[in-house]
This record gives C-alpha cells, sequence and structure tokens, in this order.
C-alpha cells in the first residue's frame, strides 16, 4: 500500500514541474535615463518581480518578459504541490489509527 502511494506522489510531482513557491508581481519603476518621456509624465517602466524566502529572508528578482509565462505556471504547481504535502498530514494520521485499530481488535474508539 505505501509504494503505490508513494507511486502516485511521485506521479503527482513530476506532472507538477517545475514548480516553485513565492509570488509574482507587476511593478512600474522608473529608470535611469534623464531624458526619458515616460518618467517624466510620471508612466514609469513596467517590470515583473519574483519573490520567495531564503533561509527566512525576503528575496526578490526581476522576471524576464518573456518567462513570466512559465513563472506563472510553477506558481501554481507549487500551490498545489504545497497543498497536497499539507493533507498528507491527516492522511499520514488516519492511515496510522486505521493500523493500529486493525492490530488491536480490543481498542475501543479513536
Amino acid at each position: 500500500m505505501k509504494k503505490e502511494r508513494l507511486k502516485a506522489f511521485v506521479k503527482e510531482v513530476e506532472a507538477c514541474w517545475p514548480a516553485v513557491l513565492g509570488t509574482m508581481a507587476e511593478v512600474r519603476r522608473p529608470c535611469a535615463r534623464p531624458q526619458c518621456r515616460a518618467c517624466a509624465e510620471g508612466r514609469k517602466h513596467p517590470g515583473v518581480i519574483f519573490t520567495y524566502m531564503d533561509q527566512g529572508r525576503r528575496r526578490c528578482l526581476y522576471v524576464p518578459q518573456g518567462f513570466v509565462a512559465a513563472l506563472r505556471e510553477a506558481l501554481g504547481h507549487g500551490r498545489r504541490l504545497e497543498q497536497r504535502l499539507r493533507r498528507m498530514g491527516a492522511d499520514l494520521i488516519r492511515d496510522y489509527r486505521r493500523q493500529r485499530d486493525a492490530q488491536s481488535p480490543d481498542r475501543e474508539g479513536p
């Protein structure tokens, strides 16, 4: 039973690859050019930032425009895997209780 569940989990992880945890946000920043018309008008320049945690510290990286869609998909995969891992804790406890109850039929209740 455990091997079957492990195989199913590995298959689920493979289907969700690549997976990342973090957030992605659109930002508008001024550039360094002194004669920039957009910045002078207050429009600034659009960009995308990826924020993630590294050893308890928040880190940010600019995302190249061509990579935004791939990162968005990887973030979705990461959320799905995180939810799955959270559910696995409850499943593990339920399995333990079933196994314990099957080994000692005299036991009453949970």
